[in-house]
């Protein structure tokens, strides 16, 4: 006789099961009220019903006719006793309620780096050389990707539109900066000491540096003009999602789902260009540009995504944002390394 399913609640099949009136509404949870009548007889049965019966906790909704979708069983006395104790298990995770809100978000941008758009055999076999044709794939990578990152400007502002908080906002601002070619001097100073020259990329916007890229390994514009299908669907889902979604949905996506994974995603692809001689340093200054500047931006967002967990309802939305974003980029990862592992029948690839 199922009693407590993990994804069910509790009910009668006799005429009704009554919750329990409380001065404070709680949220619904797996074993979200103890019966009441089941001693003298009025509850004989128990069943099953989905989890999603959500209920409300005032006078209006305090009975709730049952709709069983499992057989009938009758109950003994003993077992109605039980059931009768039964309080309200919370279902949110204790750790996550007792942590402070840096910890929680360390915490999420840790996971991240678990996911598989970090971990993907794509990048794994484009860092050490694996697949078939690393020159073709490079240039395929670059050839697909600049579709995406030509816009990382217009995904940084519709997060910045969605902030109310004005130290928030002037924070991502400043990255809108970097991303437009705009360094403080500390910054130069910092770059120039790993190889960096000011004069690869001051001034010149971060998709001009990867188009840069791009014409080293001899893409032409009317290469970069095509917009794959693949492409079109990560960017315009991404974007719906940095403007529709909650701003902490915002802020996961782009901060702990985007930003934090930046430098260690990119990794792969400076091994794979460093084994290229004919490439200059200018030319593929793009990828160690990312993974030295982007710590920085990754500080800013984890900063403004702590101010935000402030409960548990900005922390799932958090978690959400990070795993939609992650979730898009293992998918066009995906695409990337079935064409990757057949050149010759690339264009087939979905």
């Amino acid at each position: 006789m199922p009693l407590l399913g993990s994804a069910a609640t509790l009910t009668t099949r006799a005429t009704q099961a009554t919750i329990p009136a409380e001065t404070t509404p709680k949220p619904f949870s797996a074993l979200a009220f103890s019966l009441q009548g089941s001693v003298n007889g009025s509850v004989d049965t128990v069943s099953e019903i989905p989890a999603a019966r959500v209920y409300r906790n005032d006078a209006s909704s305090r009975n709730i006719v049952s709709r069983s979708i499992f057989a009938e069983k009758p109950v003994a006395p003993e077992i109605a006793q039980a059931l009768v104790n039964l309080r309200e298990f919370p279902v949110t995770n204790l750790k996550a309620r007792t942590q402070s809100p840096q910890a929680f978000v360390a915490e999420l941008a840790e996971q991240s780096l678990l996911h598989r758009a970090v971990n993907h055999p794509y990048l794994e076999a484009m860092g050490s050389g694996a697949l078939p044709d690393t020159r073709w794939a490079l240039a395929d990578f670059g050839q697909q990707y600049q579709c995406y990152s030509k816009d990382f400007p217009r995904y940084l502002t519709a997060v910045i539109s969605r902030l109310a908080d004005p130290g928030h906002r002037a924070g991502l601002m400043e990255n809108l900066s970097e991303e437009s070619g705009i360094y403080e001097a500390e910054e130069l100073t910092a770059l120039s000491e790993i190889g960096i020259k000011s004069e690869w990329i001051v001034g010149k916007p971060h998709p001009q540096l990867f188009d840069r890229f791009c014409k080293a390994m001899g893409l032409e514009d009317q290469d970069l003009s095509s917009e794959p299908d693949q492409i079109i669907c990560w960017r315009e889902m991404l974007i719906g999602l940095l403007s529709s979604g909650t701003p902490a949905e915002a802020v996961g996506a782009l901060g702990l789902g985007t930003e934090n994974i930046v430098s260690t995603i990119y990794k792969p692809f400076s091994r794979a260009v460093a084994a290229l001689p004919e490439l200059a340093a200018k030319d593929t200054v793009f990828f160690p540009l990312h993974t030295a500047v982007d710590d920085h931006h990754q500080e800013t967002l984890q900063g403004i995504a702590a101010d935000l967990a402030v409960n548990d309802a900005t922390r799932s939305e958090l978690r959400r944002g990070m795993l939609k974003a992650l979730a898009l980029r293992s998918v066009f990862w995906d695409w990337m390394y079935r064409r990757a592992l057949d050149p010759q029948n690339a264009d087939k690839a979905l």
